[in-house]
């Protein structure tokens, strides 16, 4: 059965039909306090005869703008309606200027808006007095039509502010309909005039509501072309929806399915290679039977064809020598790729994975480097929603052996209380703060620590400061970070410390953003790299203090364990001395392989390391960017496995060779490759 329809209508001359087809059909239709109007502009003369009202926007001029003005009148209405609809039947499209021609769709628009003072009189308005516009409900995109092709109704749902209104006992309602933006509207529609016309009706019904709810995609998701994704929403009292696509952020809507069942809740869709990349797509589902009850993404996804997704490691880039047991921040770039794999493999053969999933936009991983010491390490990046789109370290690094010493703090970290003093958190905890609301430190707390050096022996390699990360209290992850500082004042004493005797910070070492993290997370345990500092300070008195605190004051609230925590031993200073790599351990290649030479620019020697697979000859030889061959480095034959050569530029055609860009082709059997090589006197 039908749920029963009101339909307020704007024009009394439809009265005797209107209650024909209400008689018909079940309906009622009621005549609106005033007439609909047109408000002209600038160019009044041209407004269409009144049987047509008008919605104008031109980019040139704002005072070219025409509104129309609706009123209705719910004294009559049921009072159990929860439904309102707004239906406007459109004549004529254009673009202003072109003597009717079509306009393009992304060009028409009407924006809703409510209009509180219902006492206006159409015969009386004019452009200086029209009463002004108030809340804004919702925009509504109109496709170009000529005069001629047959007539357009567009159904807009104004439920929620009508139902509103009428429950606050209004019963005249006025709206405005204003393309507020100005991008070359002219939309015709019907007005109250034209016996033949169909003019603006507000129709409410009562009964169950129907609804369309999005679920998925519902914004910031990242998709790729061939890849097969569900769409996925709830509904209620829907018998069928629509499924459209748009990739301009609702310009132009593209159809997934015309019709498909409302009750399955989901939408298999594989994505096709046509649709290029895109970070302004959204899904739209909606009411075969009403357009209107529609659910569209909140915000925009991004949709990714492989041609133009990247990544790439910025850390290790290739010849570097990572300690055993030190931590290293594996770091990239990406492009249109949303959650990245990372792993590592220390013989080309196995890979191991170091995060699962990480978010792209965080730029680092924090890797623990593992007992596995080799020469041929890389680190490869690859799209967790599309493994096709990978990279890996432009060369081979090596993990180095290395002895650990781990120094804990040797006076009481601190706490600095700042104004007020709720910012001090009890000793089991360190924090590092910063306020939003505040732009000078008085409201911040600082963390001190200081290590003594003087029972280690040997030579340092790299130092590291590992703080116990417990907890990240704010909501936003680039609103958590800590800058640490150096402190030459080694004197200080955490007992003693107050606001105003603190040591003073000297020389700023990094800046590390934290993510959020909740005191039931697991702890976390971040690593800075202070190996400058503490080498400095080795060779001076031996103690090496540093100060940690968020000079931007950008939200941060860091907590850490302290010394004094019970089955805590603070803050650690790990210093690692290396050793050497046996060349002949994990040196067998699985294939022909060319590393970028290194250093690269270089002054005046660069080494050349490489793979091959099984015995062969092999030939090096080095040109110049002419293609001049300057030097050969090597012609004999080799065993399988990893070799490296030296070429020394002063050693070219009985001269040095000058700056300049060389090519240098390693061939072994049939495998060739040339590597580019820069030369910076």
């Amino acid at each position: 059965m039908k749920q029963p329809l009101l339909h307020l209508k704007l024009s009394a001359s439809f009265m005797m039909l209107v209650l024909l087809t209400a008689a018909m059909n079940g309906q009622t239709s009621l005549t609106p306090a005033a007439s609909a109007f047109s408000r002209g502009g600038a160019y009044a003369a041209v407004v269409q005869p009144r049987d047509t009202l008008r919605v104008r926007g031109a980019a040139s001029s704002a005072d070219n703008r025409r509104a129309t003005y609706l009123r209705f009148d719910l004294s009559g209405a049921p009072a159990d309606f929860n439904k309102a609809e707004l239906q406007l039947t459109f004549t004529l499209v254009v673009t202003p200027g072109t003597s009717g021609a079509p306009a393009t769709g992304t060009n028409n628009r009407i924006d809703v808006f409510t209009v509180d003072d219902t006492t206006w009189d159409e015969t009386l308005l004019t452009w200086n007095n029209a009463p002004a516009r108030n809340q804004y409900l919702f925009t509504q995109e109109v496709l170009a039509k000529l005069k001629t092709q047959t007539d357009t109704t567009y159904t807009m749902d104004l439920g929620t502010y009508v139902k509103s209104a009428y429950d606050a006992g209004k019963r005249l309602i006025s709206f405005c309909l204003v393309d507020t933006t100005n991008n070359n509207t002219d939309i015709r529609f019907w007005g109250n005039t034209s016996i033949f016309g169909t003019p603006p009706t507000l129709v409410l019904s009562s009964g169950p509501v129907s609804t369309i709810n999005l679920t998925s995609p519902i914004g910031s998701e990242s998709w790729n072309v061939r890849e097969t994704k569900n769409i996925t929403w709830s509904s209620a009292n829907v018998s069928n929806v629509k499924i459209e696509y748009t990739s301009n952020n609702g310009s132009t809507w593209n159809t997934l399915t015309a019709n498909t069942p409302a009750t399955a809740g989901t939408f298999s869709w594989t994505i096709p290679d046509t649709i290029p990349s895109s970070t302004n797509c959204k899904i739209k589902v909606s009411d075969i039977t009403s357009a209107s009850i529609q659910s569209i993404s909140p915000a925009v996804f991004t949709v990714l064809n492989n041609s133009t997704a990247s990544l790439t490691v910025a850390s290790p880039a290739g010849g570097e020598n990572l300690l055993v047991g030190s931590v290293h921040s594996i770091s990239w770039t990406g492009k249109y790729v949303t959650r990245l794999k990372v792993e590592y493999t220390s013989d080309g053969v196995t890979w191991n994975t170091v995060a699962a999933s990480v978010l792209t936009s965080n730029n680092f991983q924090q890797w623990l480097v593992p007992n596995e010491p080799s020469k041929q390490c890389l680190v490869r990046l690859s799209d967790v929603a599309n493994s096709a789109i990978a990279t890996t370290s432009a060369s081979v690094f090596s993990i180095v052996p290395a002895n650990k010493n781990e120094i804990y703090v040797s006076d009481n970290s601190y706490v600095k209380a700042g104004n007020p003093d709720s910012c001090f958190v009890a000793d089991t905890l360190l924090r590092v703060r910063g306020t939003l609301t505040s732009t000078t430190t008085t409201s911040a707390s600082k963390t001190y620590v200081k290590f003594n050096l003087s029972s280690f022996t040997g030579v340092i390699d790299r130092a590291e400061l590992k703080m116990t990360v417990k907890q990240v209290v704010s909501s936003s992850s680039n609103s958590n970070r800590i800058d640490l500082y150096t402190v030459e004042d080694d004197s200080w004493i955490g007992s003693a410390l107050t606001y105003n005797n603190a040591p003073q910070r000297i020389t700023g070492i990094l800046s590390q953003d934290f993510r959020t993290k909740l005191a039931a997370d697991p702890d976390t345990v971040y690593s800075f790299d202070v190996t400058s500092f503490v080498k400095e300070q080795f060779a001076g008195d031996k103690v090496a203090s540093f100060k940690l605190i968020d000079t931007l004051n950008s939200g941060t609230d860091i907590r850490f364990w302290s010394s004094r925590q019970p089955g805590s031993l603070g803050p650690k200073l790990a210093l690692y001395t290396s050793t050497k790599v046996s060349d002949e351990y994990k040196l067998t290649p699985y294939e022909f392989r060319v590393s970028q030479n290194y250093p690269n620019p270089f002054n005046p020697d660069t080494k050349i390391v490489y793979n091959i697979p099984k015995t062969a000859n092999v030939s090096i030889e080095v040109y110049d960017i002419l293609g001049q061959k300057i030097a050969t480095l090597l012609n004999a034959s080799q065993n399988a496995g990893v070799h490296e050569v030296v070429w020394n530029a002063r050693a070219g055609k009985g001269t040095a060779a000058p700056s300049g860009i060389y090519f240098c082709r390693v061939q072994s059997g049939s495998n060739s490759k040339v590597i580019k090589m820069i030369l910076n006197r």
